[in-house]
């Protein structure tokens, strides 16, 4: 039995593998969103690096293998409750006909000029998602269909998403879900403005950055530090008056924060004593304030130094820190 399963894992393991690699060839629907800013998830240096750099081993995420878990599941359910000839796609990846480096991996079609797109997301949603909408318009426009449905389950936060990718769930099974899962659908019809832009977005990515191996520009600390994980010590830049007045602003501002930070534990600390022990304050019988008991586990590093194995435990990791010198 457990050689069986390894070999499956194996195949689990290769079959992502490989899809990894033929993402790398093209911008394909879930890179869509991040190229116009609507993944917060994923920058477009993000997106950059798994373009051009060596494929790792990913086996995803515990919310990317629930929706590959229960994708068969929702299409089947969708079909039920709709009537709907739903059916898989003749090829796993298609590509633009005019454009090689645009591909497209749709999850179902139904009858013969719809896309079926489909999500399981945490978010209480009763519309579409907006880089859903441009995953499923990118789709459109690649297999020049009319029309696309997005079909997405909603998943309670308190979802236990490592035990559902734990196993393989029979139907049977999997069917007691949909006590506890909201299915919801919207028609969206295609339209060919946005798949232009969509179009444009992706054609100036691929060609001034993933070809020419140019990264995009930065857009938060965590892009920076990608971008140059390491400083030069024999490097140094003249700073401009602009950023000069940056680091006056941040000065200004953390002798405001320190200024509030300190009024804040005076005022914290007139209310403790004013609590004295009681675990909360109340108004009209309504909970304003709690000041209860709590424990926290912390590791005993001096123990593990004392028993000669902290170092074992030690895991270096590169940054990079700011320091203002005036």
């Amino acid at each position: 039995m457990f050689e069986i399963m390894t070999n499956k894992d194996d195949a689990e393991k290769q079959e992502r593998r490989l899809w990894l690699q033929e993402r790398q060839k093209g911008i394909g629907g879930s890179d869509i969103g991040t190229l116009i800013g609507l993944n917060k998830y994923q920058t477009n240096v993000d997106l950059y690096f798994s373009k051009v750099n060596p494929v790792q081993d990913d086996n995803g995420n515990k919310f990317t293998r629930t929706g590959k878990q229960l994708e068969d599941f929702v299409a089947k359910w969708f079909a039920q409750k709709t009537n709907l000839m739903v059916r898989k796609a003749e090829k796993e990846n298609y590509t633009d006909f005019d454009v090689p480096y645009f591909k497209a991996s749709v999850d179902r079609l139904i009858n013969e000029d719809t896309i079926l797109e489909i999500k399981t997301t945490s978010i209480n949603t009763d519309e579409p998602l907006p880089y859903w909408i441009a995953q499923l318009q990118w789709y459109l426009g690649i297999l020049n269909r009319p029309q696309g449905v997005i079909a997405w389950v909603t998943i309670p936060h308190n979802f236990d998403y490592d035990f559902l990718n734990s196993k393989n769930w029979t139907e049977q099974e999997l069917g007691i879900l949909k006590c506890s899962l909201k299915l919801e659908w919207r028609v969206i019809e295609r339209d060919d403005y946005y798949i232009r832009e969509l179009r444009e977005y992706a054609a100036k990515f691929w060609n001034n950055h993933v070809i020419p191996r140019v990264p995009p520009e930065p857009i938060n600390a965590y892009d920076a530090m990608k971008l140059y994980p390491v400083a030069d010590s024999k490097k140094t830049r003249e700073i401009s008056d602009s950023f000069l007045n940056t680091i006056n602003r941040i000065q200004n501002v953390k002798e405001v924060i320190k200024k509030y930070t300190a009024e804040k534990e005076d005022l914290e600390t007139a209310l403790k004593i004013y609590i004295q022990d009681n675990e909360a304050l109340t108004k009209n019988n309504k909970v304003v304030c709690t000041y209860k008991n709590q424990t926290n586990n912390r590791v005993d590093t001096d123990k593990l130094k004392a028993d000669g194995i902290y170092n074992q435990y030690l895991k270096a990791s590169n940054s990079r820190t700011l320091l203002i010198k005036i």
